[in-house]
């Protein structure tokens, strides 16, 4: 590998980092605006919200996606419907990545259980035995 091919690979590196902490920074100011759209789609502000989540995450933000996640109300995640149903076992993920972090150990609990008791992991036995172990 030549002193070229490495520093090139360190710049992308570098430029890929600053895009996410400037995609943090940009959607972490959109995030009073989303609350306040009444014309966007339930199911697209939860979109929204837990992609800021997995963005201040991946930016080891744990104050900021402690917030945003109290943003979604968990009854949404109650309908039966599979888009819906996808969307929150990708929340409790984030959550139990998030309260691993904290320590908060019965909460991570809680968010296993929730995994546990959705339909689609019900009716497939081996996700149902990865979500057990």
């Amino acid at each position: 590998m030549t002193a070229q091919s490495s520093a090139a690979g360190l710049c992308n590196r570098l430029s890929a980092a600053a895009k996410a902490v400037l995609l943090v920074c940009v959607i972490g100011s959109c995030s009073s605006q989303v609350e306040t759209f009444g014309s966007m789609d339930k199911k697209e502000k939860v979109e929204f919200i837990m992609e800021q989540m997995r963005l201040c995450l991946a930016h080891r933000d744990y104050i900021r996606t402690s917030i945003i996640s109290k943003k979604i109300s968990t009854k949404y995640f109650e309908d039966s419907n599979d888009e819906v149903q996808k969307l929150k076992l990708r929340y409790y993920k984030l959550m139990i990545e998030l309260d691993l972090h904290e320590g908060a150990y019965l909460s991570v609990a809680k968010y296993y259980k929730a995994v546990y008791d959705t339909p689609s992991i019900q009716e497939d036995e081996a996700k149902r035995n990865e979500v057990k172990s």
